[in-house]
């Protein structure tokens, strides 16, 4: 009796650990851009797609983040720079956007210079979908040109249709 006790509570613990494993997209109409490389999603709240090129040091990356609504806010103007020492990330663009027609997002575009002294670009976009926040990332070296499809997958955070 004790041992199909203890089983059955390793169990539940297992399948509680498992619950929060879920994909990142439950409840989107993201598409991750064709022919990247996913990584597993991260306790249901991160996600990403890689792109590496010939050339070392032409990986491009496409995150997607998700949070609680509640607790998270949106000011891509306060977002700390993530390239050397945080002083000379510019941002380039920022504002107001739909997403597929009719869902209210924030966009913004930086670039600054990477841990190897190369000049980077990001895009994000964040928006509430339901009761949580999204924040979808493009990051690519700056002197290349965006790749459309992992433009147009930051763009695709929009309630899946029913």
């Amino acid at each position: 009796m004790k041992t199909r006790f203890r089983l059955s509570i390793v169990a539940l613990c297992i399948a509680g650990v498992l619950a929060g494993c879920g994909s990142v997209t439950n409840g989107l109409a993201f598409q991750a851009p064709t022919g990247w490389t996913g990584t597993p999603a991260m306790f249901g709240r991160l996600q990403m797609w890689v792109k590496s090129g010939k050339d070392k040091g032409s990986t491009q990356i496409v995150m997607l983040v998700k949070a609680d609504a509640k607790n998270t806010k949106s000011d891509f103007t306060l977002i700390p720079s993530q390239y050397g020492n945080g002083k000379d990330m510019k941002m380039l663009s920022h504002g107001n956007t739909k997403l597929c027609g009719t869902q209210p997002a924030e966009q913004f575009v930086g670039e600054g210079t990477d841990k190897d002294g190369k000049k980077s670009r990001i895009e994000m976009v964040s928006t509430v979908v339901g009761s949580d926040r999204y924040v979808a990332m493009y990051m690519r070296p700056a002197v290349m040109s965006a790749d459309p499809m992992a433009e147009s997958a930051i763009h695709s955070l929009c309630p899946e249709k029913q």
